[in-house]
């Protein structure tokens, strides 16, 4: 399976290259010949899989067996519990779409959507045991909240790109009333990126005058740094985030209340993640999510504070989610993402920026016009 040789030759590559191959050694000629075939692979597998290519279509209850069984099995995001939860995610006021090729079984990719009327900001609204659905014919906007590889060996083909291309075309012929696309998309990288930045050679800039102010109404006697510090590892975050009372800065007052001083400061340091944490020469979000869809035209649309209270979360950004939103317009989508590929320029709204750019004093998020 030329597939599965791809991934097989991917995996040799990154192992001889980290040195965790189990006593796996290859010789310079040798990575050089693996590294040559699987940039051949990789050329090859662009044009094969490319939009032209490829088909996208809806993929429901009723589909096959094996269909439905890769949903359950590659879903990556949002953990499909049982037949039930599936069914949920398949049913009404929800659409799934799969990227088929014609001489590759099974699915190669798809991506959960939710209709709603509104720019959803957490994920209990489209999952949880009171999630919401409207008439079908009331929706506006089209979230998507899951997108999902199958093949690994496809791994530098874009699948997810070519998907939502496909699949926004799709849901605007079906929804005639619905003039708004969007993500609600986790942030993977957030925590652990904030407590670094906490403990390292930046820490004298983290926090703003009112940041500093509200971290010492949590503790008095505590440095406002550790107090940061503590609440964000995962094992206090859990107990404020669900609303629990036993962590040690809960002592001085109700939850509500450590929610209350924690939440500006988080949020204006989830903004200054997405507009400045970069990696790499060419200027790339930090944030793998965000440089996916900002390198598809999106806009960096809305910061959702308690949005997603799963542990897996928690750990990764403190129950917090984001809104990307997708232009009608194809034209503005490709100049968003021009600007992103060559320059690093993040789009983003003002609602974003402006928490960014103040010093800790803004108390909350207003919700986003876009």
């Amino acid at each position: 399976d030329i597939l599965e040789l791809s991934h097989n030759l991917k995996s040799a590559a990154n192992t001889n290259e980290t040195g965790g191959g189990r006593g796996l050694d290859l010789d310079p000629r040798t990575l050089e010949g693996i590294l040559r075939l699987e940039e051949d692979l990789h050329s090859l597998f662009k044009h094969e899989f490319g939009e032209e290519r490829v088909i996208a279509r809806r993929i429901e209850k009723g589909s096959d067996t094996e269909i439905l069984d890769i949903l359950m099995k590659y879903e990556s995001v949002h953990t499909i519990t049982d037949k039930k939860d599936l069914f949920d995610r398949l049913g009404y006021s929800r659409r799934c779409f799969g990227l088929f090729h014609p001489k590759v079984p099974g699915v190669l990719a798809f991506v959960h959507v939710a209709l709603t009327d509104s720019l959803t900001s957490t994920m209990e609204d489209i999952i949880g045991a009171n999630r919401k659905t409207i008439s079908e014919k009331d929706a506006r906007y089209c979230i998507f909240y899951s997108i999902s590889s199958v093949q690994p060996g496809l791994s530098h083909v874009s699948l997810g790109q070519v998907l939502l291309h496909k699949a926004i075309p799709l849901l605007k012929a079906e929804f005639a009333n619905v003039s708004h696309f969007s993500t609600l998309s986790p942030i993977p990288k957030f925590r652990a990126w904030l407590s670094e930045r906490i403990r390292g050679n930046e820490k004298a800039s983290v926090l703003g005058k009112a940041d500093v102010e509200r971290l010492r109404a949590i503790s008095t006697d505590s440095d406002p740094l550790e107090v940061l510090a503590r609440a964000i590892e995962p094992e206090q975050a859990r107990l404020w985030v669900r609303g629990e009372c036993s962590s040690e800065e809960a002592n001085r007052g109700s939850v509500h209340t450590l929610r209350a001083a924690l939440k500006p400061v988080l949020l204006r340091q989830l903004a200054h993640y997405f507009l400045h944490a970069k990696r790499g020469q060419k200027e790339k979000a930090f944030d793998p999510v965000a440089n996916f869809h900002l390198g598809n035209g999106a806009v960096l649309a809305q910061l959702n504070w308690l949005a997603d209270t799963s542990d897996r979360r928690i750990c990764q950004s403190l129950g917090m989610m984001v809104n990307y939103v997708y232009d009608d317009d194809p034209g503005r989508r490709e100049g968003f993402r021009e600007s992103y590929l060559h320059h690093g320029n993040v789009t983003s709204s003002r609602e974003v920026r402006a928490l960014d750019e103040n010093d800790g004093a803004q108390s909350a998020v207003p919700k986003s016009k876009l």
